[in-house]
């Protein structure tokens, strides 16, 4: 493959990610949350029940402390999140999701995938799209193993 056809690729690559972005903007934005919101929520999904220190939350989806504190205070507002004071250190605090958050992100997760899916399927043929689900199965499973 030539560097024309490769940086046409990649171009080919921002095109399709700026159409997901804005299909899963639309959704979020009908769900009265932000792509920061989000990445809090499936962040704090992931650590399964568990909570994490507002700092190390803002740290995981690069945010200042005080810029995850506004999302956080967001969050809490419409009930999604809780904050509380560690036991073992007052001085820190803990956020984690309300069951009403894991619902939400539950929901949320499955309607993203939906746009996702729908976006994709206009354009791609369904060899292609194998071979896209392919690709993003092998990327996913490469994040999971770096610390």
């Amino acid at each position: 493959m030539s560097i024309i056809e490769e940086d046409s690729s990649w171009e080919g690559m921002l095109q399709a990610t700026r159409s997901c972005w804005l299909a899963t903007n639309r959704l979020l934005t009908a769900r009265h949350v932000n792509v920061v919101d989000y990445d809090m929520l499936n962040t704090l999904h992931q650590v399964r029940g568990k909570h994490m220190f507002i700092s190390d939350l803002a740290e995981t989806v690069g945010l200042t402390r005080s810029g995850a504190t506004r999302a956080i205070d967001r969050m809490v507002s419409l009930g999604l999140m809780e904050r509380e004071l560690s036991r073992d250190d007052r001085r820190h605090t803990i956020v984690k999701l309300t069951e009403r958050g894991v619902r939400f992100w539950k929901t949320l997760q499955c309607e993203m995938i939906q746009v996702l899916r729908e976006d994709m399927t206009n354009q791609l043929g369904s060899e292609e799209l194998e071979q896209l689900l392919t690709l993003a199965q092998k990327r996913n499973s490469s994040r999971k193993k770096q610390p």
